[in-house]
């Protein structure tokens, strides 16, 4: 009986992205213990650390779509299909995951405000993601038809308007304290996020050669991500002495700036790492479940950090509230990833079975 069916080629670099992005999302949700605790902590070098390390969480979603991008942009499918296979089924989900949380988080269900709360998008605010997903599948078509003729000269083009995008950004705040912007036709269709991190991971994938992928390249990619990293910390530190103190519209406001280049680095490093070192198919497998199950841990996500308050609680006192929340989220992420597992087991074991039951009552019926 055959209960879990895996693609003809493992990619496992892919595997441990989601993995890692999944935990990253944890991160980001966790607030004040780690994500924002750079706004809290004053000293030295710990202030520098908790916000460098604040920057990078945001590569989380990034990563997610370069993983998407290297694994849809390569194909050709018809509209029809497209609509019925994928956004259909990404839509129905988002419904259900809304419908359970709506009911979850006002203990009743109103038919109309459920309708109105699904379409301004505020029953849960990490489901942006899969809006924003959807958007990317209905663009889909066009997306792979750019997808496919890139160079290396255009996935360069495409850093450089997201680092220009963003940078204007800093300096309407460098020269006008946010009071006036640039003129906001001035503006690019690749800076949107389902565009560009698409884009750049079916590039990474597929259209840059595998002799390209080196030691040197990636460490060099490591250090301008460190670079990166610094300087959103520089742009970060200095827009809330510009303002006078930390507040909800700064904190968060240059942290994703220049996460293209994380982002890239780490996408990079991964595929060159198992390019240098496979792992086993059992190994790869396994990974591959794991991965598998990053989605249903992102749906419920906010549940599954509910679940966990006792790993805070028991750590705190040993390690600290930062590192305490850390292992809480981690705690969070491994069981979002079992209960998945369990769930998506469960479905396809008692899928087998009907199948199975099905194929003997078929023999012994043409058997007679």
């Amino acid at each position: 009986m055959k209960i879990f069916s895996y693609p003809p080629k493992l990619k496992t670099h892919l595997d441990i992205l989601k993995i890692l992005a999944i935990f990253l999302v944890l991160l980001n949700h966790s607030t004040y213990y780690i994500f924002r605790v750079f706004a809290t902590e004053t000293e030295q070098p710990w202030h520098w650390l908790t916000l460098g390390h604040s920057a990078f969480i945001k590569a989380a979603v990034p990563l997610f779509l370069m993983a998407s991008g290297a694994l849809l942009l390569g194909g050709s499918e018809s509209y029809s299909r497209i609509f019925t296979k994928r956004v259909l089924r990404f839509a129905l989900t988002l419904a259900a995951v809304s419908l359970i949380l709506y009911v979850r988080k006002y203990q009743r269900f109103d038919l109309v405000d459920f309708l109105k709360a699904l379409y301004l998008g505020n029953i849960s605010t990490h489901l942006w993601y899969l809006y924003a997903y959807i958007c990317m599948l209905l663009t889909l078509p066009f997306l792979r038809r750019m997808a496919q003729g890139m160079r290396l000269q255009d996935a360069a083009m495409l850093v450089f308007l997201t680092v220009l995008a963003n940078g204007l950004q800093f300096c309407d705040h460098l020269f006008f304290q946010s009071a006036s912007t640039h003129i906001w036709s001035f503006t690019f269709f690749t800076n949107t996020t389902y565009v560009i991190y698409p884009l750049l991971g079916y590039f990474l994938e597929h259209k840059l050669p595998r002799n390209r992928y080196n030691l040197e390249t990636a460490i060099g990619l490591l250090l301008a991500s460190l670079l990166a990293l610094y300087v959103t910390c520089v742009m970060t530190d200095w827009r809330c002495k510009v303002d006078g103190g930390w507040t909800g519209g700064n904190e968060e406001a240059y942290l994703s700036s220049l996460v293209v280049f994380p982002a890239i680095a780490v996408y990079y490093t991964a595929k060159y790492w198992f390019l240098c070192h496979p792992v086993s198919q059992r190994t790869a497998r396994v990974l591959f479940i794991i991965a598998s199950c990053t989605f249903g841990t992102y749906l419920f996500e906010g549940v599954f950090r509910a679940w966990t308050p006792a790993v805070f609680d028991l750590l705190e006192p040993l390690v600290g509230s930062y590192f305490a929340a850390w292992l809480q989220m981690l705690a969070s992420c491994v069981l979002g990833i079992a209960l998945t597992f369990l769930f998506k087991f469960t479905v396809a074991f008692v899928k087998a079975c009907f199948v199975t039951l099905i194929e003997k009552i078929k023999d012994a019926y043409y058997g007679e």
